[in-house]
């Protein structure tokens, strides 16, 4: 991810600006705003109903994690 792109989606996602207020105070098109959020930013997907709420049930918890590397490690070496 780009040093721009990276400050998009760190004023969006962190700092809670606007799409709009971003484009505004970075001297940028409104439309390659969003577009970046569009590509980079879950939140904003969601924020336009661009992806699932429920994506999260499909990644791991830290536990499973543990348990999938234990299992792998085990393959390895086994």
């Amino acid at each position: 991810m780009t040093a721009e792109l990276t400050n998009i989606v760190n004023m969006y996602e962190n700092e809670d600006l606007s799409p709009e207020f971003i484009a505004d105070n970075q001297s940028l098109d409104i439309v390659a705003v969003k577009a970046a959020l569009m590509q980079s930013s879950s939140k904003y997907r969601k924020a336009c109903g661009q992806e699932d709420e429920n994506i999260d049930i499909l990644n791991f918890s830290v536990d499973e994690q543990k348990r999938v590397k234990e299992g792998l490690l085990d393959i390895a070496l086994g």
